[in-house]
């Protein structure tokens, strides 16, 4: 496809870019997870990694948020993705 459209952003182009960002944010996140793996406070160990690996991507985009607004809309996603990892490495673990 030369386009896509995504919910709540609309379209999309550059798409090898982007797919290509996207696996190497998915490779990131794993890195974190197992990093952290093991550890008594794992979800905050992956969300302190998630938090300053997106920060500096956001300034590598040339992000002019204020530190207090990046880390509000950062917060939500951060946690989620934090508990969600959690599950996959329990599940990994399981197997």
């Amino acid at each position: 496809p030369e386009r896509i459209f995504l919910t709540h952003y609309s379209r999309v182009t550059d798409l090898d870019r982007l797919a290509s960002d996207l696996h190497a944010g998915i490779d990131r996140y794993v890195d974190i997870a197992r990093g952290c793996s093991g550890r008594e406070n794992r979800i905050d160990c992956m969300k302190s990694q998630m938090h300053a690996w997106l920060c500096a991507r956001l300034e590598a985009h040339g992000c002019k948020l204020d530190t207090a607004t990046r880390d509000r809309w950062l917060a939500m996603d951060i946690d989620l993705n934090a508990q969600g990892l959690a599950v996959w490495l329990d599940r990994i673990a399981r197997a």
